[in-house]
């Protein structure tokens, strides 16, 4: 399905990697840290309002798959992205800040696998 779409179209694959996410779960506990996971999905589902896929690549690790409209500027929307990843929603605060390193690759239209993307 991926391949009929991709010559449509230029794509960018987002990757986050939450850094030191392990503490959250050995000093909080992994119900907590699930609940942080989903804070930060629901951040980036609200950001990309449905022209993305979100998808949690490990643990601790989350991509983002969207179609790059024309003309638009990526150093722009990854400011506005890291100032959203800063505050994120959890229902207790337990006074910790989490570090979310970002990557992004533009896919071009050579590319064959999803995969080869992730790897890259």
């Amino acid at each position: 399905m991926l391949k009929m779409i991709w010559n449509k179209g230029n794509f960018v694959l987002i990757s986050l990697d939450i850094k030191q996410f392990k503490l959250i779960n050995e000093a909080y506990g992994y119900s907590y840290g699930n609940k942080v996971l989903k804070g930060i999905i629901n951040e980036l589902v609200q950001f990309f309002e449905g022209r993305g896929t979100i998808f949690r690549k490990c643990d601790d690790q989350l991509a983002v798959l969207f179609r790059k409209e024309k003309n638009e500027d990526l150093s722009e929307l990854l400011q506005r992205l890291s100032q959203i990843t800063e505050v994120i929603k959890v229902e207790e605060d337990r006074g910790h800040t989490l570090t979310i390193a970002m990557g992004v690759y533009e896919i071009s239209k050579e590319e064959k696998s999803i995969i080869a993307c992730l790897d890259k």
